[in-house]
């Protein structure tokens, strides 16, 4: 129940954001990344949410620069530790007013050296609830510094295609690493108990048109993954309006860290599906998930909630706020 509270608390604060606004503090917002070379540097789709997401918005800035000289007064390094090492740097000499850094450049804030506690360090991002308290309990010095911003989805692109779906009886079931892998066929077995047609894809083995072409085929989708910071590829079904149960068994133990609150679906609400623990949760979800699709309104929350450009300004609204 409390985990359910800090979720629509979060969804709550976020709604009341989007607003876009035409004028800002700072003089230029320049984004960094690891220098690889590629159109979007570290995770792809966190960076390229916010740079297309900027890009819609109209807000000053630019992406990598080359000189020195171009770089904005306030800072955001999304990935790269290198890159923030330079930040820090520039900070130190005043050339940076504001510096930003997260969500995608350590596992824990003890990493490289406790790298994330130098008092340069403005704001540390994280991308979802659970990863903030997980990030608290490794360096609670960070309480003051810590906001959750999520990245988007391209909203045009995850767009639902005409294909009538009424008698459609297809469901994508998202699988990922071992857990997942393990699910598949009893979860498979319950879904054509009740007369679905269960179809498989696997993390790391498709590309984004794959993904969308059987999302579109599909009545709702079954997501087995452990854990998830955010879930992109959930708000890349929400958009194509696609409802999501996901697996969401709330424990997690590695070689490094016992994870006391974990989520697989961190921004899941009533109008984007349901989650369950157990396969027999999930078999009373499947016998009666007729009624409940009538419920569920995802692309309509995406739109409102987590398109490129809304999650954009959450982060001017980080900046705008400091």
């Amino acid at each position: 129940m409390l985990l359910k509270k800090i979720t629509i608390s979060i969804i709550a604060f976020l709604a009341t954001t989007s607003t876009f606004i035409q004028s800002y503090k700072f003089k230029k917002l320049t984004v960094l990344t690891n220098s690889s070379g590629k159109k979007y540097g570290g995770h792809y789709a966190v960076t390229r949410s916010l740079i297309e997401g900027l890009q819609k918005i109209g807000a000053n800035f630019n992406y990598n620069p080359k000189s020195t000289s171009d770089i904005g007064d306030v800072v955001v390094v999304l990935a790269g530790i290198p890159a923030l090492k330079k930040a820090i740097n520039l900070k130190k000499k005043g050339v940076i007013k504001k510096l930003l850094a997260g969500p995608n450049l350590v596992n824990l804030p003890h990493d490289h050296n406790r790298l994330l506690g130098s008092p340069e360090l403005d704001v540390c991002i994280v991308n979802s609830y659970w990863t903030r308290i997980t990030y608290l309990e490794d360096m609670p010095s960070l309480e003051k510094k810590i906001s959750i911003w999520p990245a988007g989805v391209n909203s045009e692109y995850w767009k639902p295609t005409d294909n009538n779906k009424k008698d459609n009886k297809n469901v994508l079931v998202y699988v990922k690493f071992q857990d997942g892998k393990s699910l598949f066929s009893p979860v498979a077995k319950i879904l054509k108990k009740y007369g679905w047609n269960p179809i498989q894809i696997t993390y790391g083995s498709y590309n984004i048109n794959q993904f969308k072409n059987l999302l579109s085929q599909s009545k709702f989708a079954v997501f087995l993954s452990r854990s998830e910071s955010q879930g992109i590829a959930l708000a890349e079904a929400w958009s194509m309006n696609v409802p999501t149960l996901p697996w969401d068994p709330g424990y997690l133990k590695t070689r490094f860290w016992e994870y006391k609150i974990i989520s697989s679906c961190p921004y899941l609400t009533n109008e984007l599906g349901i989650k369950w623990k157990t396969l027999g949760e999930l078999e009373k979800l499947i016998k009666n998930i007729d009624i409940k699709l009538k419920t569920f309104r995802p692309r309509e929350w995406l739109l409102e909630n987590m398109s490129d450009e809304v999650c954009a300004q959450y982060m001017i609204d980080i900046i705008e706020a400091l």
